[in-house]
């Protein structure tokens, strides 16, 4: 495990996302290849993996240690929570399925059930340990517990629903600022106080916004929101993470475009994607049941020799009466994670329906070689950062053809245009160098080694930060 020393703030590049792989490196050296290692977390239940990695941060930080420890063993960083970016626990979720549970992987259920955290909080755990630091994962009820059992040594926590902690004095340690009748001294970096520092926790937001108490810089972006238009960039101050799609999709091979079927993958988990406004063919007279019965897809198919193929539709939030997509679409059963990316890597062109908003998974099908159909409604035809779409960053970082077709919602020629030529126009692999594992890590590496406690400071001033109870 490697952890260099330095601080390398990577937060986001203007990049040409039109530029090949081939061309990059006739720009620049290559760069040295990063792997990170899931072997270290896997077969763990989340009972398991906090009794195996406290035991191992125990013993190094033991005067009489007898095990090789990496450097930076003897800090914490934790993930807690049931949201997005978080390890799960199968108490407390308190979330609301369209909001969180569609983006989760798995639910972990116990003892001797494997954690099963999404792909992204996957590649969170394994930088923090690639970077050397220990990794303990309580239970929203035991966060507090942990941290004063090891609060001398605990660098950072990334977690969500701190609703009840956050104004809490009896919980959370603050400066809430000199004029304050709760006015409270910070701390230097080795305090002993038994109660969280503000200045330490993390709340990871997948949307355009800041999130209480502190905002922008204490808040983990998916995406560089600082390049959205203003007036759509709530989060722009927000520290940018991101992830890196690069370990999942170069576990599948490539496959050379001759040797792939006339397929177009459909992208999208549930039936009602097909019936919302913004689904790239909403039929605004018909509603839903000309949208479900459109012949589109069906009659392309016989015309062009070509299969629209998708994952099996949830019914989940599907009016009744609704279970089938239009016809024309096939749907096979559902995948494990290879034997999915095997058979979208076999795909000519990725299709986006409108929804879900902002997924990795365009990411991913342009790092196997395939390009990606975005929704969008072109509010001023001439000014693309007036554009809404499926994935605004593909928009505002200027992606283009042959990566990226933009498609007007409604219009039917432009869809069938843009299919043809997608299916026709092969492009090899892709991966955004802000999504690469390298920069991903630098930004981890920032989010760790930073002091953070000038920047709470300075937050909790410009919010009016003060206690509630």
């Amino acid at each position: 495990m490697a952890a260099s020393r330095g601080i390398r703030r990577i937060l986001c590049t203007n990049i040409n996302p039109l530029t090949s792989e081939h061309e990059q490196a006739q720009q620049s050296p290559p760069e040295p290849k990063i792997i990170l290692s899931d072997s270290w977390r896997k077969g763990l239940s989340p009972y398991q993996f906090n009794a195996k990695y406290e035991k191992i941060f125990n013993d190094c930080n033991s005067a009489n240690r007898t095990i090789s420890c990496p450097q930076n063993a003897d800090k914490l960083a934790r993930i807690y929570g049931v949201a997005l970016w978080c390890v799960l626990y199968p108490t407390r979720l308190r979330v609301s399925p369209s909001a969180s549970l569609a983006k989760l992987a798995d639910i972990s259920l116990g003892p001797g059930v494997p954690i099963l955290p999404s792909r992204k909080t996957k590649r969170q755990m394994d930088a923090i340990h690639e970077l050397g630091y220990s990794i303990l994962v309580p239970r929203p009820e035991e966060l507090h517990g942990f941290y004063r059992r090891h609060h001398k040594n605990v660098h950072l926590i990334i977690g969500e629903a701190f609703s009840d902690c956050m104004y809490n004095s009896t919980c959370l340690y603050a400066d809430v600022g000199e004029d304050s009748i709760n006015s409270m001294p910070v701390p230097p970096p080795n305090a002993t106080h038994l109660n969280m520092p503000i200045w330490k926790i993390f709340n990871p937001n997948w949307w355009n916004n800041p999130t209480e108490p502190l905002g922008g810089p204490f808040t983990l972006s998916p995406e560089p929101y600082e390049i959205w238009p203003p007036g759509w960039n709530g989060g722009k101050d927000n520290f940018y993470l991101g992830y890196t799609v690069e370990p999942s999709c170069m576990n599948t091979s490539y496959v050379p475009h001759a040797q792939r079927p006339r397929q177009a993958y459909i992208f999208g988990k549930y039936l009602k994607y097909f019936m919302n406004r913004d689904y790239i063919l909403f039929d605004e007279k018909g509603g839903i049941d000309a949208s479900i019965n459109d012949d589109f897809y069906v009659d392309f198919a016989q015309k062009e020799n070509v299969t629209f193929l998708a994952g099996h539709f949830s019914l989940f939030e599907a009016p009744d009466g609704y279970k089938d997509p239009p016809r024309g679409i096939v749907q096979h059963e559902r995948l494990p994670r290879p034997e999915f990316q095997k058979t979208v890597s076999n795909s000519r062109v990725m299709i986006g329906l409108g929804n879900p908003l902002l997924s990795p998974t365009p990411y991913e099908a342009l790092c196997l070689g395939i390009p990606f159909i975005n929704p969008v409604r072109r509010n001023d035809p001439n000014n693309r950062m007036t554009w809404e779409g499926q994935h605004p960053a593909l928009i505002y970082e200027g992606w283009d053809e042959p990566y990226v077709y933009h498609v007007q919602l409604g219009d039917r020629e432009e869809y069938k245009a843009a299919l043809r030529k997608a299916m026709s126009t092969p492009i090899e692999r892709y991966i955004p160098p802000r999504m690469r594992t390298s920069t991903f890590l630098g930004r981890m590496k920032t989010l760790l080694e930073t002091d953070w406690r000038p920047i709470a400071k300075k937050q909790m001033q410009l919010v009016g930060y003060k206690y509630h109870s």
